[in-house]
């Protein structure tokens, strides 16, 4: 992972690792760890792994010499190495506290100085991630010193932090480069202040500038820049640009502005824009149009486009680009996303012959799975998931439907695999130590196509399925992407780099080997196929090519007509394809088995992760949460230290989770100290009693799903604590008691919220807890929350608290203030053994972020509209479900019913929020109502806290 994530979760509260909401990362596998150490790394794998590890080692040992020799920085520490044989086995690592996202490729973490790589690469691709995530490394110890304090105070900005990581990992592609000249001539970049959130375009703005460096300083001025960057106590690299380079940021700015122009001037002349080579096909109202797949009719596409905050497989009109069709609309939880791989040159979408069915890839439970839906329908008919291939994608169907074809990871190495969905058997029809991706059946239905990486280059091969015979079909420098038959099975067009870098549209006659070229555009042209359609007037077919191009930012459809007359010739010697990345020269050595042991987590315990979280309450009372959790490498055994506090009331937490198996246990300690609001004891006088338990437990939890799970505890508790009674004449006061007792709980959660960048968006949350301590109280707890998305950036959200505790000591629960019935309430105003409260809210946004003199900036100025009921009772209380009488006046004081309210309360208003320095602050105005009478009166309230 890129620096910049990791700096987020440091900002972020660990998740709960006792009771509470939260998806569930689940270790649906054993694995039998290993420890190799080399001269500069501590490698972790695992036994399945064992006989790629020699290569890692050699890999990393290699990129490890190149920096130090680059950066004249030595490390002297031994760096763990966390090898995944997959992508989806390292996305699911238990180094990381949540799911790690799918575009990210690895990641290094600051608080343990580790690397977590999965290895399912081509070795040229694998040497530089490697090399980009040790770089992080190197980071974090020369320009840092490995001190979590000043990264965070640096706050250094992606450009940077990426951009430096992937000149160092000379980690560019073609695809890369595309990104890169379409923001150079097509974008309104001004500025490195536009690039500093993470971004893909971050990455490729932030290694062009230090290409830049390179050319105008040298490799010397960028070690002085960095020296300059060290130096500086600020950690702002303003100041290190001045004093490396005695300029200006502005002047660096419009410098590097004439840079990246001047560097693809000689090419304007020379290329085109899409639209000279065809007429896009313009898709209604999204902005980007991501694996089009023609439809055998050739009257729709099948194309997954973003709607909202999600990826949509749609069908499109190829007459005027409407969307004709949402077949996934809205957000399901039978899979957690559709897979794309645009920036990847992957075909994710296939059409069965007759036109009903579509297969795309999913990611399900921690593994990609095939679905297979019904065009007319919009059901899913097939959910094909095979045991022991992973990254399953690329699906195409049979001629007959009868099978999919798909590429796939099987043992560290990508084949191309038939499935029957008739006998549900599975074969290997390529099954060589090559990468292969992107099947594709003729016409006829008796070959494959598909592309293979050979010497470094993907080049495109048949694969005859009767008797398994593979033939490569196009040779020459740069890689051949995406092959499509035409209708005649004559020529085969493609997708190909070899000619300045950039991806444009050839086609090859099998007849007689030639080659055309037919488009020559700046950016890039993907995804060619052929369209014959019969034109009725002149009686005569026309051909039409259908390809998608990248410009001005997004993904575009285009359709070119009569492709024959546009077509040129093309010569194989015409390549001149330099980004030629060749195998690695590696540090070659053999593992030392005397190097090798079992891993012992003991050896590599340490912090990883702190949080620090504040806030205050609508009546001045400070809150704070700080934890620090500490783990072994590879976040099997965890240990998290809480430390809670409101006002002089301090709480502290210790807890232990082991998530080695599905099957997870721990144990926890807990001191805890809290207050209640005692209006008994001087009646209309607010007085605190604070009571306080110490207890110990040791827990089970099994996660049946990513979106639910079951925890089971036992533990004993010692507490002082209040009980309400009365008095001989009748009159209601807190009664002091001191027990200790053991007690059980058993809990459920569920937990499918999707999240956009300013919080909760789409779906919910529930937990119920039931708790009973021995002869004293039995609990149960109730907590819901749901959103749905109306908006992009706006939705409706709604709560429900609901807790009853019974028994000669229940347990009390309090209400009022902040978030928890706002109001003209106090903090905790209101306590007793029952709870309910509900609250609706519709979100929208006012300001995304607004920059302030002297560096400040305000992010997420957001508002709700909202309305809230609530109210506490005692057990036997005459409690009524209904609001306030019609008279009710809120200027009105009666000591009674402040002391007993025996209805719901209720208050609507208007809650406007922005985050400053992480810290997310609210301005309520509040009425108080019984939803019949609108008093004129409001009350404005100010606290600091995280919305539900």
């Amino acid at each position: 992972m890129k620096m910049k994530w990791v700096c987020i979760c440091i900002f972020l509260s660990f998740a709960s690792l006792v009771i509470g909401a939260g998806k569930n990362k689940i270790s649906y596998e054993k694995l039998d760890w290993m420890r190799y150490e080399s001269r500069h790394f501590y490698f972790f794998y695992y036994k399945e792994e064992a006989h790629l590890i020699e290569n890692v080692a050699q890999l990393a040992e290699t990129s490890y010499q190149t920096l130090a020799e680059k950066l004249q920085h030595d490390i002297t520490f031994k760096i763990p190495f966390i090898v995944y044989k997959t992508h989806e086995e390292f996305e699911m690592t238990h180094t990381f506290p949540g799911f790690v996202p799918r575009g990210v490729g690895a990641f290094a973490d600051p608080f343990q100085s580790r690397m977590v790589i999965p290895i399912d690469l081509s070795e040229e691709k694998l040497h530089a991630l490697i090399q980009h995530e040790l770089t992080h490394i190197f980071q974090y110890d020369m320009l840092y010193n490995n001190r979590i304090s000043t990264i965070i105070r640096a706050q250094a900005p992606t450009w940077f932090t990426e951009g430096m990581a992937s000149y160092f990992g000379d980690d560019e592609t073609t695809m890369d480069h595309m990104v890169l000249r379409d923001a150079g001539i097509n974008s309104d970049f001004r500025s490195l202040q536009q690039v500093t959130r993470m971004s893909f375009l971050a990455y490729r703005i932030g290694h062009a500038v230090f290409d830049f460096m390179e050319e105008e300083w040298g490799m010397e001025g960028i070690r002085n820049f960095l020296w300059q960057y060290r130096k500086n106590i600020t950690g702002k690299i303003d100041v290190a640009i001045r004093k490396a380079f005695e300029l200006e940021p502005e002047e660096f700015d419009r410098k590097f502005r004439k840079y990246l122009r001047k560097k693809y001037l000689d090419l304007l002349p020379k290329k085109e824009e899409p639209d000279d080579h065809a007429d896009e096909i313009r898709t209604k109202k999204v902005f980007t149009t991501l694996s089009p797949e023609l439809s055998p009719s050739g009257d729709l596409f099948a194309a997954i486009v973003p709607i909202k905050n999600e990826l949509d497989l749609v069908l499109i009109s190829t007459k005027d680009g409407r969307i004709f069709s949402n077949l996934t609309k809205g957000y399901s939880n039978d899979y957690t996303e559709i897979l794309v791989g645009a920036f990847d040159g992957t075909n994710d979408l296939t059409w069965s012959s007759d036109g009903n069915e579509i297969a795309f890839a999913v990611r399900q439970e921690g593994t990609s799975h095939l679905l297979v839906v019904n065009v007319l329908t919009g059901k899913i008919v097939a959910d094909i998931h095979i045991d022991g291939i992973r990254d399953m994608k690329s699906p195409c169907f049979s001629k007959d439907g009868s099978k999919v074809y798909f590429s796939g990871n099987k043992d560290g190495f990508f084949d191309i695999f038939v499935y029957s969905r008739e006998t549900q058997l599975t074969a290997n029809l390529t099954n060589d130590k090559h990468l292969d991706k992107n099947p594709r059946v003729s016409p006829d239905g008796a070959e494959v196509l598909y592309s293979s990486n050979r010497n470094g280059f993907f080049k495109i091969y048949t694969l005859n399925l009767k008797n398994s015979e593979k033939t490569q079909l196009t040779t020459g420098l740069g890689n051949d992407i995406q092959a499509s038959y035409s209708v005649d099975m004559k020529s085969v067009y493609f997708s190909s780099d070899r000619f300045d870098d950039i991806y444009n549209i050839y086609s090859l006659n099998l007849e007689d080997g030639s080659m055309k070229q037919y488009t020559n555009v700046l950016t890039g042209a993907f995804a060619p196929q052929e369209r014959v359609t019969f034109d009725h007037r002149e009686s005569e077919e026309r051909k039409q090519l259908i390809f998608t191009s990248y410009y001005e930012g997004r993904y575009r459809i285009y359709r070119m007509m009569n492709p024959d007359e546009r077509g040129i010739e093309y010569q194989v010697k015409s390549d001149n394809y330099s980004v030629y990345r060749a195998k690695p020269e590696k540090l070659l050595f053999k593992m030392d088995p005397g190097f090798k042991n079992e891993y012992q987590a003991k050896k590599h315990f340490m912090v990883s992760n702190v949080g620090l979280t504040a806030g205050v309450t609508d009546d001045g009372r400070f809150l704070s949460s700080g934890n620090i959790s500490f783990s072994d490498v590879l976040g099997i055994h965890n240990l998290q230290v809480i430390l809670d506090s409101i006002s002089s009331y301090d709480s502290y937490y210790l807890t232990y989770l082991n998530k080695k198996n599905r099957w997870q246990w721990g144990a926890s300690a807990s001191f805890y100290q809290y207050f209640l609001v005692d209006f008994y004891y001087i009646p209309g006088t607010r007085f605190e009693r604070v009571y306080k338990n110490a207890s110990a437990t040791a827990f089970a939890r099994y996660p049946f799903t990513t979106f639910t799970r079951v925890d089971l505890g036992i533990g004993f508790r010692d507490q002082d604590f209040y009980t309400l009674q009365f008095s001989e004449q009748g009159s209601p006061y807190y009664r002091e008691v001191d027990q200790s007792k053991p007690f059980l709980y058993a809990a459920y959660s569920l937990d499918t919220v999707r999240y956009a960048y300013f919080g909760p968006i789409q779906g919910m949350g529930l937990d119920l807890v039931g708790e009973y301590m021995q002869d004293t109280m039995e609990s149960g707890h109730l907590s819901f929350r749901a959103y749905k998305e109306m908006t992009r950036r706006s939705l409706l959200a709604f709560r429900l608290y609901a807790d009853v505790s019974n028994g000669d000591i229940p347990d009390l629960f309090s209400l009022g203030g902040s978030n928890r019935l706002r109001g003209d309430f106090y903090y905790n105003q209101f306590t007793g053994t029952r709870r309910v409260l509900a609250t609706t809210e519709i979100r929208f946004p006012i300001i995304d972020v607004l920059h302030l003199p002297f560096g400040l900036i305000l992010n997420n100025v957001r508002a709700a509209l909202y309305v809230e009921a609530g109210g506490t009772w005692f057990q036997g209380d005459d409690f009524n479900f209904e609001f306030e009488g019609d008279t009710y006046n809120p200027d009105d004081f009666d000591v009674k019913a402040y002391v007993q309210y025996p209805y719901l309360m209720g208050t609507y208003g208007l809650d406007v929020s922005l985050n400053l320095a992480g810290m997310e602050l609210h301005w309520a105005w509040s009425k108080r109502t019984n939803f019949r009478e609108f008093p004129t009166g409001s009350r404005l309230s100010f606290w600091i806290g995280r919305k539900f």
